[in-house]
C-alpha cells in the first residue's frame, strides 16, 4: 500500500475499504501498517473463518493497541482462556435472566429517563442514548447507579477512542508505546476507568475478574447506545417505522443498516484460502460487515430503509449475510440482551413521543459515520420530541 493510501485508511477507514471493494471486489489484498489484510466481503468466506474454521482464525493484533483497557477480556481472550472466560460469563445472559431480571431494569431505566422529556424538547440522540444504556448496564451488573459517573465516564472513554485512533494512524502506530503527552494521557483514561469501576463494583459478588468486567461494562452499553442512536434516527425519518407493529422490523433493519461492529477482524493461526485467495499464517482477516450489509447482491434496494424486508414470509438473509453480532464461537454473548433492550427502550419512548428531526446538518443528506472502536455519526444527531 503507498503512503497515500495508509493516510487516506486513516484518515477514514470506512471509505477507504469502501472504495477498495468497489475497486477489487468482495475479496482481495492490501497492507497497512506493518500487516498483510485480507478483506473479505464473500458470505460464505466470512462463514469459514468465523464459523466453518474458526479454530484457524485468532482475534488479531488491532484491540492490542488498546490492550490496557480490556485486558484479557472476552473481546481479546484466545484459546482455552477465552473458553474459561466465556463459560464464566454465560449465565449472566440465560434467556431466563435476560427476559426477566434485565428486563425489568431495562423499563424501569428508560421509564425514569423519558418521564423527564417534554413536549416540543430537543435531544441531543447519542447523548441520551448513552446515559440510558449505561445506566442499564451498570444497573444489570452491580446493581449501582450510574449517574454519578456518567460525565467522568464520558470523558475517559473519548479519550481512549481518540487514541485507538490514532494507533490506526502512520505515527501513531509507531509510536503508541512511546511515552508521549497523547499515550500519558490515555493511560489516565484507563486509570479513570479502573477507578470507576472498582467504586461501581463495591459490593457486588460477580464471579468475574476486572478485564471481564470492563470489558462487559464498556461493550455493554457503548454498542447499545449506538444501535439506539441509529434506530432513532431512521424512526424519525420513517414515522411509520415508531408503531407497535413495525417495532421487530426497525430494529433488524437498524441493525442492517448502522451495525454498531461494522467490522471485526481475525488473524490466520495457518495458511488458508478464501474464495480464490491465499491468506497466508499471520495475515489479518478484516470483514466489513457495515458493506456486507448493504450488498445489492443480498439486500434488493440495500441503501434503502425497509423494515418490511423482514415481515413473515419474507426471505432470509443468505448465511453469512447478516452479521450485527458477529458470528461462529464469538459471536457476541449479549446479543439477546441487546435486541431486548433496543426493543424496551424503543416501545417505552414511542409510547410517549413521536421523534421528528430538527433540520440540522445531520438530517440533510446521508449519514456521514466514523469506524472506531464501534460506529457513530460524525454530526451529533438532534432530534425533536412531539406528544403522541
Amino acid at each position: 500500500m503507498s503512503l497515500r493510501d495508509t493516510l487516506r485508511y486513516s484518515r477514514d477507514p470506512m471509505a477507504f475499504i469502501a472504495r477498495k471493494l468497489e475497486t477489487d471486489g468482495p475479496v482481495t489484498r492490501f497492507g497497512l501498517l506493518g500487516l498483510n489484510i485480507v478483506l473479505v466481503a464473500e458470505p460464505a468466506a466470512v462463514q469459514h473463518v468465523l464459523k466453518g474454521n474458526a479454530r484457524a482464525y485468532g482475534k488479531g493484533p488491532i484491540l492490542g493497541n488498546i490492550g490496557e483497557v480490556f485486558g484479557k477480556g472476552l473481546l481479546t481472550a484466545e484459546g482455552e482462556e477465552w473458553r474459561q472466560r466465556r463459560k464464566a460469563t454465560q449465565p449472566l445472559f440465560h434467556s431466563s435472566r435476560v427476559l426477566g431480571e434485565y428486563a425489568t431494569i431495562v423499563r424501569q431505566a428508560a421509564v425514569a429517563r423519558f418521564s423527564t422529556w417534554r413536549e416540543g424538547q430537543v435531544i441531543a440522540v447519542q447523548r441520551e442514548m448513552t446515559a440510558l444504556a449505561l445506566e442499564v448496564v451498570v444497573r444489570a451488573l452491580f446493581g449501582a447507579e450510574a449517574e454519578p459517573y456518567r460525565e467522568e465516564i464520558g470523558r475517559a472513554f473519548r479519550e481512549v477512542t481518540d487514541f485507538f485512533e490514532y494507533t490506526l494512524t502512520p505515527r501513531g502506530h509507531f509510536l503508541k508505546r512511546a511515552p508521549l503527552p497523547r499515550r500519558r494521557a490515555y493511560l489516565q483514561a484507563v486509570a479513570s476507568l479502573d477507578s470507576i469501576l472498582s467504586r461501581i463494583a463495591i459490593g457486588s459478588d460477580l464471579p468475574l475478574g476486572r478485564d471481564e468486567l470492563m470489558t462487559l461494562f464498556i461493550a455493554g452499553h457503548e454498542t447499545t447506545a449506538a444501535a439506539l442512536t441509529f434506530a432513532i434516527y431512521l424512526a424519525a425519518q420513517h414515522p411509520g417505522s415508531q408503531l407497535a407493529a413495525t417495532r421487530e422490523g426497525l430494529i433488524a433493519e437498524t441493525l442492517r443498516l448502522y451495525p454498531p461492529v461494522w467490522s471485526v477482524g481475525r488473524e490466520a493461526l495457518e495458511d488458508d484460502r478464501l474464495a480464490g485467495q491465499d491468506v497466508r499464517k499471520g495475515d489479518l482477516v478484516l470483514v466489513p460487515i457495515w458493506r456486507i450489509h448493504r450488498d445489492p447482491r443480498f439486500y434488493p434496494r440495500p441503501e434503502a430503509f425497509e423494515p418490511g424486508r423482514w415481515d413473515e414470509g419474507q426471505a432470509a438473509p443468505v448465511k453469512g449475510a447478516y452479521l450485527p453480532f458477529g458470528d461462529g464461537p464469538r459471536v457476541c454473548i449479549g446479543a439477546g440482551f441487546a435486541r431486548m433492550e433496543m426493543d424496551i427502550a424503543l416501545e417505552e419512548l414511542f409510547s410517549r413521543f413521536r421523534i421528528e428531526p430538527t433540520g440540522g446538518p445531520e438530517w440533510s443528506g446521508p449519514l456521514d459515520l466514523v469506524g472506531t472502536l464501534t460506529a457513530r455519526s460524525r454530526l451529533e444527531i438532534q432530534a425533536r420530541l412531539v406528544a403522541t
